[in-house]
């Protein structure tokens, strides 16, 4: 009806033309402070059109309280980290469904691209047998990049998925099949920073090991990276916090080689085998996390470096 109609501009007032606005989703410029920390809509609103504000508002108002109790229990642990943690969750949480809602705006395409979209975000390494609407379906649903659980979660999780996406068995391959290869294959490897990373508090409900009413807490990999936060939850991993120079070197360093040598440097004091196998470890979930790009072997490397080189 209207493949023949102009747009005219003698409808508003000095000749303005019709606009028309389109993402106006919002984040707070701080999610905490001295003595307050803001959840649901007063913390980050994503445009409505996924319909999760009162699943966010939940979510984060149950996380904010859990927080504050887990502060009162844990006088041990910096309040300013376990409340960064708390504002790190913020960021995850939200970011996941802001990438969809933003694919949405600026492609404007069918419904089947978008929950290919989906796809790419929920089942990034394609090893999950998922038709396109149901990795949108697992995405809206809040699950999201991943599915998260940690022991014996999974045996809860997995099935609920399965009963919400209709999807086939296999599900649980997630959790084993991460398309990154094993620690053991990972030392001649070279690798680039996609978005820099810290290691530093991260918590998570701790029911199944017995904290009700609190958070477990562990150190684990953050990325500050606005177009990384939807990267936040995938693959928890409990790193130990005296490895913190070496996930600082990362940056530093092109190859994972190198990396071992800088880790020597830097922890003499620590066994060389299990220091050798804690690096690997972080290298593997930095790539799982995708915050490094694994690049594949060097064409020459010479073992061993000198201590704390970095090629």
């Amino acid at each position: 009806m209207i493949e023949n109609a102009t747009l005219r501009d003698d409808i508003l007032p000095k000749g303005a033309r019709v606009g028309a606005c389109q993402d106006w989703s919002s984040w707070a410029k701080e999610t905490i402070g001295d003595g307050w920390a803001a959840a649901g809509d007063a913390a980050m609103f994503v445009d409505p059109i996924l319909s999760t504000g009162v699943t966010l508002a939940l979510q984060t108002g149950h996380r904010a309280a859990y927080t504050w109790l887990t502060q009162r229990a844990r006088p041990d642990l910096p309040a300013a980290s376990l409340w960064r943690a708390y504002s790190d969750y913020l960021r995850g949480e939200y970011g996941a469904f802001l990438t969809l809602a933003r694919y949405f705006y600026g492609n404007n395409k069918a419904a089947p691209s978008w929950w290919w979209t989906a796809q790419q975000l929920v089942n990034a390494s394609g090893r999950l047998r998922l038709e396109d609407r149901q990795a949108f379906t697992m995405a809206t649903a809040g699950f999201f990049p991943v599915p998260r659980a940690l022991g014996a979660g999974a045996e809860v999780v997995v099935p609920l998925i399965q009963g919400i996406t209709g999807a086939a068995d296999g599900l649980e391959a997630i959790y084993r099949d991460t398309g990154v290869p094993a620690p053991e294959d990972l030392s001649h490897e070279t690798y680039s920073l996609v978005a820099p990373f810290r290691l530093d508090l991260r918590t998570e409900p701790g029911l199944e090991r017995g904290l009700s009413g609190r958070l477990e807490v562990y150190h684990d990999l953050v990325t500050e990276t606005p177009q990384m936060s939807h990267r936040l939850a995938a693959t928890p991993a409990r790193i130990d916090p005296a490895l913190a120079p070496v996930v600082a070197a990362m940056r530093e360093c092109s190859d994972v080689a190198g990396l071992l040598a800088r880790a020597r440097a830097l922890l003499p004091a620590r066994d060389p085998a299990a220091l050798r196998g804690a690096v690997l470890g972080i290298v593997r979930i930095a790539a799982m996390k995708g915050f490094i790009r694994l690049e594949g072997p060097r064409e020459s490397v010479s073992l061993p470096l000198e201590a704390g080189a970095c090629a």
